[in-house]
């Protein structure tokens, strides 16, 4: 014996956009006029008819009511007539509204946010982004590697950037493909001011990337002692350490660094 099946919200879209499905809404026709499924036929005996003749009864059919509880009768009654393919819509046209509608909110709050960054920006950082090939009306755009608008800022040390960028909702808390934040990126420009501004915005000082490393070893093994200082004022956590077992303190490149970290 056939049997229907009950589909979400978005099985029936993707359902829908095979563009072979047969909707059918079986509400009350003033229902039908002020609201429906695109493409949606009104349940009716002709149209029934219509569909039995036609001889397709392996073609996909969606049925749908208002909460998705009448419209299983009517799923059962097409199984009954040898329809292969019937799909019953779980929460009926109320959750398709439901959902619509919450997509509707997302986009306009996504467009409203794209807009106010971009009047957030100055003149000079929108230039600068220009230039850079990354897009000013989408701050958080990934690029090669995974970087960010916010990462290439802090990759040149651009401390005002860095901030226009971030009261601009450029996210902080982004990772390349490499694992590291943008406070990696800062501490490769050596830039003490960049790095302040990060910490200030709640950067995770601790992050660590794709081989367990943190901003506070690669500094160390690089070297940048003043660096090195101020993250471990910031809080950098010294013990961390990397999958091959290594420490700020094993990895430190220069005496100073060694020092200043062996004194902890």
């Amino acid at each position: 014996m056939r049997r229907y099946e009950n589909i979400s919200i978005e099985q029936a879209q993707q359902l829908l956009d095979t563009g072979t499905c047969t909707i059918f809404d079986i509400r009350d026709d003033r229902s039908y006029e002020q609201g429906r499924i695109p493409g949606a036929q009104r349940f009716n005996d002709q149209v029934i008819r219509q569909l039995r003749k036609s001889g397709q009864r392996d073609a996909p059919v969606l049925i749908y009511c208002y909460h998705g509880n009448s419209s299983k009768d009517i799923a059962r009654m097409l199984c009954d007539f040898g329809f292969s393919n019937v799909y019953n819509l779980n929460g009926g046209y109320t959750a398709w509204e439901a959902f619509e509608n919450q997509a509707s909110s997302i986009s306009l709050h996504n467009t409203q946010k794209n807009a106010q960054s971009k009047t957030l920006l100055t003149e000079e950082v929108h230039a600068w982004l220009v230039e850079q090939g990354l897009a000013p009306n989408n701050i958080n755009q990934r690029y090669d590697n995974g970087m960010t608008a916010l990462m290439q800022a802090c990759r040149f040390g651009l401390a005002n950037t860095v901030r226009i960028l971030l009261q601009a909702g450029a996210d902080i808390s982004l990772t390349n493909n490499d694992g590291n934040n943008a406070l990696w990126l800062a501490c490769f420009s050596d830039d003490t001011t960049t790095v302040r501004v990060l910490v200030e915005n709640g950067v995770d000082i601790n992050n660590r990337n794709v081989t367990g490393a943190t901003a506070l070893i690669y500094a160390s093994s690089a070297g940048k002692t003043t660096i090195v200082k101020q993250l471990l004022e910031a809080g950098a956590d010294p013990h961390i350490k990397t999958q091959d077992d290594f420490t700020a303190l094993d990895l430190a490149a220069s005496p100073q660094t060694y020092k200043l970290l062996r004194n902890l």
